[in-house]
């Protein structure tokens, strides 16, 4: 036997390399699957939290509530907590209110009630300009209004309105918000607010209703003034406005021609031409000062020019013409 060392084992084998034993295998397995786990439960909390936010950035609707009721608005939260996609980001009891609100808060829907004290809710709206919020009127039940509503293709709610008429009126907003109708709508309500939407609490006279306005308050700076139809020398109109001429003043009101013209007695108020409606109470005379050129002069020494169709109206309702 040399002095060379054998590579022999007491046993008789030849030695290799360490080769880990089958706890530790199992131990780096499930260190493995571990963090395949973790790897997996990050990637999904990652998807969730991209889907979380996909889902708010395309659904969640931030709304303000317009009433002048506290119960009303109130009803509306309670009805509007129940959905993860809305967020109302304020409320407002009167229509100067809600101006600053929506200035602040740039909300994309508002549930704005029709009838309300100083500043009613197509006042808000018209005040909004021609590009508000998408809006959704809130009305008590009248057939007139609603008929109106439909007509101008405007969304409404009636009160009290159920959980699901608000899910249906969101779902169309939602709708509306994303082919960017938003324009159209705008300038839509603004025309039918023009045209004499009426309120719930004012449907127009017809032949089955033939009540006529006999009064009318207006405002005037700080105060509110009563108007007697009585009094009124002629109405003209002016954009998204009326000139109600009385004995030494004039009243600007948020209404139309069209609308005084359905609620004022025809057998005393003609409409002369298209942009102005007289009294026959205070008209003087006609005077023709040419083949197309007519003028019907009141009492006080105002000249209303007068259309051609506004002539036939006259001479139907005064026939010695």
């Amino acid at each position: 036997m040399n002095g060379t060392p054998s590579n022999e084992t007491p046993s008789g084998e030849t030695p290799s390399d360490e080769t880990p034993s089958d706890e530790k295998l199992s131990d780096e397995k499930m260190s493995d699957e571990k963090l395949s786990d973790e790897k997996l439960s990050d990637e999904k909390m990652s998807d969730e939290k991209m889907s979380d936010e996909k889902l708010s950035d395309e659904k969640m609707l931030r709304l303000v509530i317009v009433d002048d009721e506290a119960l009303a608005r109130q009803a509306l939260r309670n009805l509007l907590q129940r959905d993860a996609t809305v967020r109302v980001v304020g409320e407002a009891a009167d229509g100067f209110s809600a101006l600053e609100l929506i200035a602040r808060e740039q909300p994309d829907l508002l549930l704005v009630d029709i009838q309300m004290p100083a500043m009613d809710g197509f006042e808000l709206v018209r005040r909004l300009g021609p590009e508000p919020p998408l809006v959704i009127f809130v009305t008590a039940y009248d057939q007139y209004a609603v008929r109106a509503f439909r007509s101008w293709a405007l969304d409404y709610l009636l009160k009290p309105c159920s959980e699901q008429d608000l899910q249906n009126a969101l779902h169309r907003a939602r709708g509306r918000l994303r082919s960017n109708e938003m324009a159209t709508l705008g300038r839509r309500m603004l025309e039918a607010i023009a045209d004499g939407l009426p309120s719930a609490a004012e449907p127009p006279s017809t032949p089955d209703n033939p009540t006529y306005l006999q009064r009318f308050t207006a405002r005037k700076r700080s105060r509110t003034v009563l108007v007697a139809v009585d009094e009124i020398e002629w109405i003209e109109a002016d954009d998204y406005c009326v000139r109600v001429h009385v004995p030494g003043a004039a009243h600007v009101l948020r209404r139309s021609l069209k609308w005084f013209g359905e609620r004022l007695d025809p057998a005393l108020f003609v409409r002369v031409h298209r942009s102005a409606l007289i009294n026959l109470a205070h008209l003087r005379e006609i005077e023709h000062r040419g083949p197309d050129d007519h003028v019907a002069i009141l009492v006080s020494g105002t000249e209303v020019p007068l259309s051609r169709v506004g002539r036939e109206l006259l001479r139907e309702a005064l026939p010695t013409l």
